[in-house]
Formats: C-alpha cells, structure tokens, sequence
C-alpha cells in the first residue's frame, strides 16, 4: 500500500497520541537509564566513548606560607617589654599564647577607657614594676601580678625569606586592647559602703559592696578609680593606667 509522507506523519502522531502519559514518562526514564548505562559502559575496556565535560585546572596547594596573612589573638600577657622606656613612642614586643609580637613604634592601643602609648604603659606602672623596666601586666612580672590581664591583637603575620636562605616569622601587631575580665557584667545593689580604710578629714575613695545582704560588707567589692576626682577622691593606691573615663558619664548611680 502506498501511504504518503504528510499521512505517514498523521498516523504517526495518532499512535503517540494513544499512548498513555505514563507510558511516555516511562520511555523518557528508560532513555535516561540507558544515557547513564552508556557511560558507565564506556568507563570499562571496549566500552564506548562518550564525550566528557571539559577538564577544569586545580593549581597544587603551595607548601608554604603567604608573605602577608593576618592574625587575630586573645590571651594572657605572658611578657612584656619595651624598646626605650625615655621615648614615649617606642614600640616593644609582648609574647601572648607562647607567640612573640612585635609591638611597632607609635602604636596607639586600647586600655578599657582610656589610650596610650606602649612606652607610656611601662611609664604608668606602679613604681615597685618601673624600677625592674616592667609592666607590671604580665605574667613573667616581679613582683608577680594579683592577677591576669587579658590582651586582644590583631595584626599581621610576615614571613621573609632573605637572600642567605633563612626564613623570619614574625608577628606584628596592629590593633591592641588590654582589660581585666573583659567579659564579666555584674548587677546588683548597694548594699554597703566600708569607710574603714579612710582617714577622718582626708579626702578618701571608700570600698562599695554589691549584691549581698543590706548593711552586711559581702558581695563584690568595688572601689572606683578617679584619677582626677570626677567621681569621688583620688585613690593613690589605684593603677592610673585603668581609670575611669572622667570625660564621660560611665559611672551612674540611681535609686528606684
């Protein structure tokens, strides 16, 4: 019989047109299949090649260090010392977490309300650390500290390797914030003020307690430390270097 091509094509898509869908959907799983057959085939010997997507270049990892990478550490001052004490802007180092830093010269770091310089930290120290050339923050200090003293640093590490071969490491330090339990937050009320320790008729900055019974001297112990008496006398026996910020409403006391 002799069928044209336009009623070969019609007939063509009535039988597709009686397929079920499912049937199609069917079909197209089993192309799919067969797709992923043929390159699985073509992987083993005799198997038939089939094309693969281009090969896109891995550099190898490279064995050493960049010259510049930056840090950011929080520990304990270990050691601490200065290049020349006489001049205010001299740079020093400072070994934190077993790591020696280089503290550069005009570094401007961050006390917990006040700036200075890393000459001017050695300069302020209590006068039993200024004789030693000692800050009197670190844990190597003598005498030994009544406590630690928390530093954060960030800054970048260099890594030179100069032309007879050697290789420096070092640490330089950028940004420098010193505190004293600088995550501790306390709330609490009065519930003592100890004159005991202020001479009558003499300007004295007394102990507060807080947080306890009232009238009872338990709880945690307070003194406020105004250098310049903005918040109450002067306390001669407090370090200047963590005094209050006495240009700014950062003590605040009130009742109801």
């Amino acid at each position: 019989m002799k069928i044209t091509t336009n009623n070969f094509k019609l007939q063509t898509r009535r039988r597709m047109d009686a397929f079920p869908r499912s049937a199609v959907l069917s079909l197209l799983s089993l192309s799919t299949l067969l797709m992923f057959a043929t390159g699985a085939q073509a992987a083993r010997p005799g198997g038939v090649a089939v094309l693969l997507p281009p090969f896109v270049y891995a550099p190898a990892p490279v064995p050493i260090l960049p010259t510049v990478s930056p840090f950011d550490m929080i520990g304990f001052i270990q050691s601490a010392t200065v290049t020349n004490k006489a001049d205010y802007f001299s740079g020093g180092t400072m070994e934190v977490n077993g790591v020696l830093i280089t503290i550069p010269r005009n570094t401007i770091f961050q006390m917990p309300a006040t700036q200075m310089t890393w000459a001017d930290m050695f300069i302020n120290a209590p006068a039993a650390y200024q004789a030693a050339n000692q800050s009197g923050l670190a844990l190597s200090d003598s005498p030994k500290p009544l406590t630690t003293y928390e530093v954060h640093v960030q800054g970048n590490r260099v890594v030179n390797t100069p032309g007879g071969g050697g290789t420096s490491d070092q640490y330089i330090a950028g940004l420098v914030f010193i505190s004293q339990q600088s995550g501790t937050v306390g709330n609490g009320i009065v519930n003592a003020i100890d004159y005991s320790r202020c001479v009558a008729g003499t300007p004295c900055m007394p102990d507060v307690w807080v947080g306890n019974a009232l009238g009872a001297k338990t709880g945690a112990r307070m003194r406020i430390n105004s250098m310049s008496g903005r918040y109450g006398a002067p306390d001669p026996a407090a370090d200047p270097r963590f005094t209050a910020d006495e240009d700014n409403p950062t003590i605040v006391a009130r009742t109801g």
